[in-house]
């Protein structure tokens, strides 16, 4: 039963209603960051691989230098600065193998690349995907040549 304010109106008191509403915006970020963090599995690995080429291209922009975009055993990738050993950038991408050939591509500050393809593989099939040397954009590609057939 809510109390009645000394002039006989039933309500809340403003203390209540701020601690409602903390409460409130605390579930609703706990929720945003649960769904958000649920759609990010759902990303494919193609889409996960154009946000990083995407974010290699604008960073070698960025800090006017070449930057090499290098994908590793195990999904790993690395961006590494090209005139010193710096790692700028290193992370994983949501896939079960990437093929065993050179995949690199270097990114340079015009937003051009040197070009080249990256093949991957997630659970069910192997993806190819083309850098392009003029956008620096990635590209599917038909799976021929460095796609391995199991």
């Amino acid at each position: 039963m809510l109390p009645r304010s000394p002039s006989g109106r039933a309500g809340m008191t403003l203390i209540e209603l701020i601690v409602a509403l903390a409460i409130i915006g605390v579930l609703l970020g706990v929720t945003t960051m649960a769904i958000s963090a649920v759609a990010d599995r759902f990303s494919s690995p193609g889409e996960r691989l154009g946000e990083i080429v995407s974010g290699a291209r604008t960073t070698a922009a960025r800090r006017a230098e070449p930057l090499r975009l290098r994908l590793l055993a195990g999904g790993r990738y690395e961006l590494v600065a090209i005139d010193s050993p710096v790692v700028v950038e290193e992370g994983s991408l949501p896939v079960a193998e990437v093929a065993p050939v050179p995949t690199a591509v270097t990114f340079y500050p015009a937003g051009t690349s040197s070009g080249g393809s990256f093949c991957i593989r997630d659970e069910s099939a192997w993806e190819r995907f083309e850098v392009d040397r003029v956008t620096g954009a990635l590209i599917p590609a038909p799976c021929t040549g460095c796609c391995p057939v199991r």
